[in-house]
C-alpha cells in the first residue's frame, strides 16, 4: 500500500509504501496466525526507516469439545514508536483505524507505539447465545511517543513518562435471534480501564474508565 499526503502541515508531505505479508493455519481444534508489516518513505522532511518502522501480530486459538462450545484465544501485538532524539521517524502508521476489533472495545490504542497482550475466553452459555470476557495489557514501546486510540490521547510522550499504560477488561454478550446465516442479534458489552503509571505520569490522574454499550443488528 502506498500513502500520499500533500499537506500534513503547511508546506509539508508525507510518502509512506507499507509492506507486508499475513498467514494463518489451522489445527483441528488449534489455529495459529502471524502479521508482519513495515513501512518505508518519508514523512515532514524525516525518512522512514525500513525495518526500524514496523508492526507485527501473533495470535494462537484453542476450541474446546463440549456443548457451550469453549475457547481461548492469546493475543500478542508490537509496533514501533518515534524516537524524537533520532532524525527519523520510525513510528509504524496504522493506515486504517480498526482498532475497536483488534485492542479492546474501549479504543483506547492503536496499532502504533504500543506492546500489547491479551487473553480471552468465550463460550456459549445457552443455545444461540455468545459470552466472551478478555483481558488486555497495554505498554508504550518508546514512552517518550504519544501513545492513545480513536477516544483518547492516553499519553503524551516524554522525559519521564513510565512505559506501562495499565490494563483493559472487556465482558460481551450476544444473543443471536434467528439461526440464518446472516443473524439477527443483540449485544452488550461493558469494559473497564485500569491506568497505568504512565498515565498518571502524563494526564496527572489514575481514575478507573469504563465504558457500556447496547446494540442491535436486524438483517432481512
Amino acid at each position: 500500500m502506498f500513502l500520499n499526503d500533500e499537506m500534513t502541515a503547511a508546506g509539508r508531505n508525507e510518502n509512506r509504501l507499507t509492506l507486508g505479508a499475513r498467514g494463518v493455519r489451522r489445527f483441528d481444534a488449534f489455529e495459529v496466525g502471524a502479521e508482519l508489516a513495515t513501512q518505508a518513505g518519508e514523512v515532514d522532511g524525516a525518512d522512514i526507516p525500513i525495518g526500524e518502522t514496523y508492526g507485527a501480530h501473533l495470535h494462537g486459538t484453542y476450541r474446546f469439545d463440549g456443548r457451550s462450545k469453549p475457547y481461548v484465544r492469546a493475543d500478542l501485538d508490537a509496533a514501533s514508536g518515534n524516537d524524537p532524539g533520532s532524525g527519523d521517524n520510525e513510528r509504524f502508521d496504522v493506515l486504517f483505524p480498526t482498532a475497536h476489533a483488534h485492542l479492546g472495545m474501549m479504543d483506547l490504542a492503536f496499532w502504533e507505539n504500543v506492546v500489547h497482550a491479551s487473553f480471552a475466553y468465550g463460550f456459549e452459555p445457552c443455545e444461540s447465545s455468545q459470552l466472551e470476557a478478555s483481558w488486555r495489557w497495554f505498554r508504550s514501546m518508546e514512552s517518550t511517543d504519544s501513545f492513545g486510540g480513536p477516544n483518547v490521547v492516553l499519553s503524551t510522550g516524554g522525559a519521564g513518562i513510565d512505559e506501562d499504560l495499565g490494563h483493559e477488561l472487556d465482558l460481551k454478550f450476544r444473543v443471536n435471534l434467528d439461526t440464518k446465516p446472516a443473524k439477527t442479534y443483540v449485544e452488550v458489552g461493558y469494559g473497564m480501564f485500569f491506568p497505568g503509571q504512565g498515565v498518571k505520569d502524563s494526564r496527572g490522574s489514575d481514575d478507573l474508565a469504563h465504558f457500556f454499550y447496547a446494540q442491535g443488528d436486524l438483517r432481512f
